[in-house]
């Protein structure tokens, strides 16, 4: 815990929040952050332009891709790294949830 916490601190933490019904976004991720800047290198909002890129791919996925909760976390983790190493030079801690909404 004690390292979790200092990874934490040090390199800043990203939590996605994303809801999926029948295989399809419901909406946009939420994205929240924490120990990291405001803005970016570009003067961009960091939380808007990672929204930005999350919402990009999460259009462009392969249906396999939004079905498998695997994939979706990793593709998703990949997009915040790759945003907040090009705006801030930090590659934070990610956390994905994703909640599937099930057919009644």
């Amino acid at each position: 815990v004690m390292a979790n916490n200092y990874l934490f601190i040090r390199l800043g933490h990203v939590l996605i929040t994303l809801i999926i019904e029948d295989d399809e976004p419901l909406g946009e991720a939420w994205v929240e952050v924490m120990g990291l800047p405001e803005t970016g290198r570009h003067g961009a909002d960091l939380v808007e332009s990672i929204e930005t890129d999350l919402a990009d791919f999460l259009e462009t996925s392969s249906p396999k891709v939004l079905a498998n909760d695997d994939k979706l976390d990793e593709e998703m983790r990949k997009v915040v790294r790759q945003v907040t190493m090009e705006e801030i030079g930090k590659r934070p801690e990610v956390t994905v949830v994703v909640s599937r909404l099930l057919p009644e």
